[in-house]
């Protein structure tokens, strides 16, 4: 499983999980930046990712994903 480390975490947090070998992917290289939740969600679930984040997930897309 690959974890997707949202915008406003730093790249701090990619090195840090993929030193302990977890595939892990910023989302500044995944996709745009200034994109809303719902884009985060989308490619997590075509990526069979799990979202680390600082910031609350809208429950709006918590319904869109499942």
């Amino acid at each position: 499983m690959t974890i997707l480390v949202d915008a406003n975490l730093t790249l701090f947090w990619v090195e840090f999980l993929q030193a302990a070998s977890i595939e892990a992917v910023h989302w500044s290289s995944a996709g745009n930046g200034d994109a809303p939740d719902a884009d985060l969600l989308e490619w997590a679930l075509e990526h069979d990712a799990a979202i680390l984040t600082g910031d609350g997930i809208s429950p709006r897309c918590l319904r869109y994903a499942g």
